[in-house]
């Protein structure tokens, strides 16, 4: 997928699961593939505020990037910016200590999603909640995957 849409800005990405969640992301920056010396350790994050991700099935749900909720810049500033990254070998985006909000694996089969400290989201696979003391897996099953792209052409007027 990275190597079929580098330099294609702005994306918009669903993800169907095995269970029938349907979840993505607006991404605001191409894709690009860091190679770096481990498998998933990313070098660097990109995109900008503008990247969110949310749920659409079983409920429509969108996660902002956190920051937008901050009140002064000094808040904003201190809020993380891992909207995306990638090397040969996953993709990821929104991160934090506890994980990213979507990460898929190369042949994109095979992810996972956790609380994000980027957009403050929930797993998205898990949309439909899970009951009081219920343990929610960190894998999914990737059955379909989407990746749209708006062109945005100039026009003279």
């Amino acid at each position: 997928m990275v190597a079929k849409t580098q330099g294609v800005s702005p994306t918009l990405m669903f993800i169907r699961t095995d269970t029938n969640v349907v979840f993505g992301a607006y991404l605001t920056r191409p894709w690009r593939s860091e190679e770096h010396a481990f498998p998933h350790h990313y070098k660097s994050y990109w995109g900008t505020t503008d990247t969110f991700v949310f749920t659409l099935q079983p409920k429509f749900v969108r996660y902002p990037w956190v920051g937008h909720a901050c009140a002064t810049e000094d808040e904003r500033k201190a809020c993380p910016r891992q909207f995306m990254t990638g090397c040969s070998s996953s993709i990821a985006i929104g991160g934090g200590d506890a994980g990213f909000a979507i990460e898929l694996d190369d042949d994109m089969h095979n992810g996972s999603s956790h609380i994000s400290a980027t957009f403050g989201n929930p797993p998205l696979h898990w949309a439909g909640g899970a009951a009081p003391g219920q343990k929610i897996p960190a894998s999914f099953k990737c059955v379909s995957l989407e990746l749209w792209n708006f062109a945005v052409d100039e026009v003279e007027m």
